[in-house]
């Protein structure tokens, strides 16, 4: 009975021995691929140069710019960093820049918009913005944190067009 009971024991961790490296290796297969479709990154050697061109043209400053290529949308992106602001770019083949996302300074967030925030905010501070650009049409998001009527903290992205006017949704 005692015999029993350990060889019912080593079967069991036998078998669950079996089961975990064949999950862990399931597993494994699946992290490498997934790694592998997620990163997406291409080597710059497969950027035309028509594309690295307009990077360099629009932002001289740009180095160590990782690429990536959006099939269902025709377009290479480019990250990089200038100083402590990050840049985001989708470029087509041809080497024109569609869109463009850029970490800007407080200080560059055009006047008309912090005098917004500091009328209808008042009390909330500016954390972040960005510029974007999308098919010619500039906007801006703010971020901003502070505590409400009630006390509580609360973080907002506001959206702002070119002129300083509110956004009601992102797009």
């Amino acid at each position: 009975s005692a015999y029993r009971r350990e060889s019912f024991s080593f079967m069991f961790i036998g078998k669950l021995n079996k089961y975990v490296m064949k999950k862990g290796l399931l597993l494994l297969v699946i992290c490498i691929l997934g790694v592998h479709v997620y990163a997406g990154d291409i080597d710059e050697s497969r950027v035309p140069r028509m594309v690295k061109e307009s990077v360099k043209k629009a932002y001289p400053e740009a180095a160590r710019v990782k690429w990536d290529f959006e099939e269902d949308e025709n377009v290479y992106e480019a990250e990089f960093e200038i100083g402590d602001l990050e840049y985001k770019l989708e470029i087509t083949p041809e080497g024109k820049i569609v869109y463009s996302k850029e970490d800007i300074t407080i200080e560059s967030i055009p006047p008309v918009i912090k005098e917004y925030l500091a009328k209808e905010y008042a009390g909330y501070k500016i954390m972040g913005a960005n510029k974007i650009m999308k098919k010619g049409v500039v906007k801006y998001d703010v971020g901003i944190v502070g505590k409400n009527s009630y006390g509580h903290k609360r973080h907002y992205n506001i959206h702002f067009d070119a002129e300083g006017k509110v956004m009601r949704d992102k797009n």
